[in-house]
């Protein structure tokens, strides 16, 4: 018998997105990913937000994403693609 190794919190999600066990169920998956970037060792989600805010900042697009009264309002699918590609890059050196 061959033992399965196990998946890592990034691979397990990923896994129940695309087979749609998370579909339409974004709390779950945001709420999922403070646990994937500490086994990641990549800080915490406001490390993350800090980021991904600088990044726009420094593309000049961080006021796009500015409501009213200055708080960002990022996309939920803006937020995810960062945390995706972030972890990827990491696990290829990339980062």
């Amino acid at each position: 018998m061959v033992k399965m190794a196990a998946l890592s919190k990034f691979e397990q999600l990923m896994q129940d997105i695309t087979t749609g066990n998370l579909k339409d169920n974004p709390e779950n998956i945001v709420d999922r990913i403070p646990e994937v970037l500490e086994e990641e060792d990549m800080g915490t989600m406001d490390d993350m937000m800090t980021e991904l805010r600088d990044y726009l900042d420094s593309k000049g697009k961080l006021e796009e994403y500015l409501d009213e009264n200055g708080m960002m309002k990022i996309p939920f699918e803006t937020v995810f693609s960062w945390f995706k590609t972030s972890i990827e890059k990491k696990r290829s050196g990339l980062r």
